[in-house]
């Protein structure tokens, strides 16, 4: 039996009217005994999702009559499976140790809310890596730190100015809330030349 990862199996098997003694082997083949066998041999293999997620939200920054949410899934994922949210593929993000995504929302959001907006699905996330140049220009300088700045600052109130991936970039230290801190680490960045 080929076993994937996220998932159990037992394996079972009846010989006419007689259940067969079966023992998993080291290699993941299955014995089972000849003289278990005294008809005609129905072997039953089962597997069961050991699919297991938490969804975690957080105000990612406050805008004028919204907030941007940061949405977090993390756990167990079945093998080539991953996460995607209102039908977008969810990003890997590194520094969360987690699928992430960024919703704009008017009213309370909460894990329950956002849990009912991500369904798995096959295929693969794009991997976000920790980043000081959060403007994706190759150079992190100062436009980076002000970037941020203008982000918490509420200056951007959807994606289409400026990209998730850098709105999530802007988090530098982790924190999962956008605030002044990100800005002036950018800028400790920048000065130390890294």
């Amino acid at each position: 039996v080929t076993e994937q990862s996220g998932y159990t199996y037992t394996v079972s098997a009846v010989s006419g009217e007689q259940t067969a003694t079966v023992t998993k082997q080291e290699d993941g083949s299955y014995l089972i005994p000849g003289k278990d066998v005294q008809d005609d041999l129905t072997i039953t293999v089962n597997k069961e999702s050991v699919v297991s997620y938490e969804v975690t939200v957080s105000e990612y920054v406050k805008l004028d009559g919204s907030s941007v949410f940061l949405v977090k899934c993390a756990g167990t994922l079945p093998q080539g499976q991953v996460p995607v949210y209102d039908g977008n593929t969810m990003f890997y993000s590194q520094v969360y140790e987690a699928y992430v995504w960024l919703t704009v929302e008017t009213d309370s959001f909460d894990a329950s809310a956002a849990r009912a907006k991500i369904e798995l699905t096959n295929g693969t996330a794009e991997e976000l890596a920790p980043t000081a140049d959060v403007n994706t220009t190759d150079t992190v300088d100062i436009n980076d730190a002000q970037l941020v700045y203008d982000l918490y600052n509420a200056k951007y109130a959807d994606f289409e100015h400026v990209s998730m991936q850098k709105f999530l970039a802007a988090d530098q230290n982790a924190d999962g809330v956008l605030t002044v801190q990100d800005a002036t680490a950018v800028v400790r960045t920048m000065l130390a030349g890294e």
